[in-house]
């Protein structure tokens, strides 16, 4: 799974979870250490998402700027790629 995709993942869950006045869509946890790992927890985490919220959101205007988003939040990281 690419940083980006990773990226974009976050970007959605922050997105989702700050529209609504219920529990988190998921539970943040800190870095699981190699890139392995957090892919690992990363996909984890984007089928929990899907789950609560019933699958994926099909727009391509959000898509896209949530993806902008992404690649703006991983270039501004110490793992820009």
């Amino acid at each position: 799974m690419s940083l980006r995709l990773m990226a974009t993942i976050a970007a959605s869950a922050l997105f989702l979870s700050g529209k609504t006045n219920h529990a988190p869509i998921c539970e943040l946890t800190p870095p699981a250490g190699s890139f392995e790992e957090e892919s690992a927890v990363a996909a984890r985490k984007h089928a929990q998402i899907l789950t609560k919220v019933h699958g994926a959101y099909d727009n391509p205007y959000l898509s896209s700027y949530v993806t902008r988003v992404g690649e703006r939040v991983a270039k501004a990281s110490r793992m820009p790629d």
